[in-house]
């Protein structure tokens, strides 16, 4: 018995511990134009500008706006909305 007690303590323990973890919101949102353009202009616009960058003529994947980086590449969406772990 004792060991169904600490069973059910652990797994009532754990989901609250998940539930926490589910909800947590970042300390400010994330803004493309401050956080993430700085560092696609740092890291990937020398390849990927249209129309004559080398990155861009191959997968067609331009980073200059948002509007570019979200259309994606010639084979499709880079970036899924929601899913970080698949973009």
């Amino acid at each position: 018995m004792n060991s169904r007690k600490l069973l059910a303590s652990a797994l009532i323990l754990g989901l609250g511990a998940l539930a926490g973890c589910s909800t947590e919101k970042p300390e400010k949102p994330v803004s493309f134009q401050k956080d993430v353009l700085p560092i696609m202009k740092a890291s990937c616009a020398e390849c990927h500008t249209a129309p004559d960058g080398e990155g861009y003529q191959k997968s067609g994947l331009a980073v200059g706006t948002y509007e570019e980086l979200m259309k994606g590449t010639k084979m499709g969406p880079v970036i899924i909305p929601g899913q970080s772990l698949n973009s």
